[in-house]
């Protein structure tokens, strides 16, 4: 579709067309691709520095069977040829904070992030504002619910986190104690879709 010539107005619906409506989260002990739910095709992987490059080094195919994203301090390690092939790159909720003091003082993103699907981590109103004044492509919105890996941590519940979608300009995801089969939920709530670890990976056997 981006070969023909589409008005201003729709380019964000055809932007928004990109994304996938699940992404699997993969930490430094998930390693195999095979891992992932057959109907998730977008992995954001958080592994260590050296560990993410011989990983992508390794696995060629992983950028053809589905849609990566790093975060920002790993993509800046990678040679120019897997950076070409990174789908988006995360930017963490104080890497979006300061951003948005800087941009506005120079005037465009740093070069690293620019011409690349970015993907704001958010946990309240201040960091969505963040990410909508340096035009985030996506964004996750955490934590949804408690989860077992942070249980001090209360969940937003499904009304507030809807308050904090609709101040959003870009698709929302929803995170943490959210599963797979919760998309129609979350989408009722103001999300473009869900995001998760246990869920979104197969059980090794």
């Amino acid at each position: 579709m981006q070969q023909f010539e589409f008005p201003k107005a729709n380019q964000a619906i055809i932007q928004r067309l990109s994304w996938s409506r699940r992404i699997a989260i993969l930490n430094g002990d998930h390693t195999a691709k095979q891992q992932v739910h057959h109907d998730v095709d977008t992995i954001y992987l958080r592994q260590s520095d050296e560990n993410l490059k011989s990983l992508l080094i390794d696995n060629p195919q992983l950028f053809v069977e589905k849609k990566v994203i790093v975060r920002w301090q790993d993509y800046q390690q990678l040679n120019d040829d897997l950076q070409e092939k990174v789908f988006a790159i995360h930017l963490n909720s104080q890497q979006l904070v300061d951003l948005a003091e800087s941009v506005p003082q120079n005037n465009e993103l740093p070069l690293s992030l620019q011409n690349k699907n970015l993907i704001g981590a958010c946990h309240n109103e201040n960091e969505i504002e963040c990410a909508n004044l340096i035009a985030c492509d996506a964004i996750f919105i955490s934590p949804v619910q408690a989860t077992p890996t942070h249980p001090e941590q209360s969940g937003l519940g499904w009304e507030s986190f809807s308050k904090l979608t609709a101040m959003a300009e870009m698709p929302v995801y929803a995170l943490g104690g959210v599963g797979r089969d919760d998309l129609d939920v979350a989408k009722a709530h103001g999300a473009y879709g869900v995001a998760g670890i246990r869920d979104f990976l197969r059980k090794s056997h």
